[in-house]
């Protein structure tokens, strides 16, 4: 048994070289940490060295969902503000919202709070609305002869008949 501990206490220093760019920059010194993963007093250092290795996998994991829920938070506000806004960024870019003052107490978000945030951004600043495309009617094309447009002067006959 006293065998196993040192093949985990050689494993740690690569984990060590690899985490510290994944992890967040922690406030202890690395030579204090560095030093118990390279010389373990036994079991309990190599124990305790493989905790560390975990704890810190852990708080990589906890950064990397952290980040990932940030994102679709964001993403469902632009989509709730895309109705009325013609780039749902610009709530967060100019109007200078925070993902904190959208989300409900539940940390969803929240829709009312995302359109009285984007109806704040409008009454301030206008041109930044979406405008409504503007229907202008059926167009004449396709819709056969109408009064005033030659209606019934020319005929087929006709037609074959300059043509010789």
């Amino acid at each position: 048994m006293s065998n196993q501990p040192a093949p985990e206490a050689e494993q740690a220093p690569p984990a060590t070289e690899e985490s510290p760019e994944q992890a967040p920059p922690s406030t202890e010194p690395e030579t204090p940490e560095e030093a118990p993963e390279e010389a373990p007093e036994g079991k309990e250092g190599a124990e305790a060295a493989r905790y560390r290795r975990r704890l810190r996998e852990t708080e990589t994991e906890l950064t990397t969902a952290r980040t990932r829920l940030e994102t679709f938070q964001r993403r469902e506000v632009e989509r709730l503000a895309s109705d009325r806004l013609a780039v749902p960024g610009d709530l967060f870019a100019v109007h200078g919202v925070a993902l904190d003052e959208v989300l409900g107490e539940d940390g969803s978000v929240a829709p009312d709070l995302v359109a009285m945030a984007v109806e704040q951004l409008v009454a301030t600043r206008p041109g930044l609305a979406r405008v409504a495309p503007q229907r202008t009617g059926p167009s004449a094309a396709g819709l056969g002869a109408r009064e005033g447009i030659g209606a019934g002067t020319a005929t087929w006959a006709d037609v074959l008949r300059k043509g010789k």
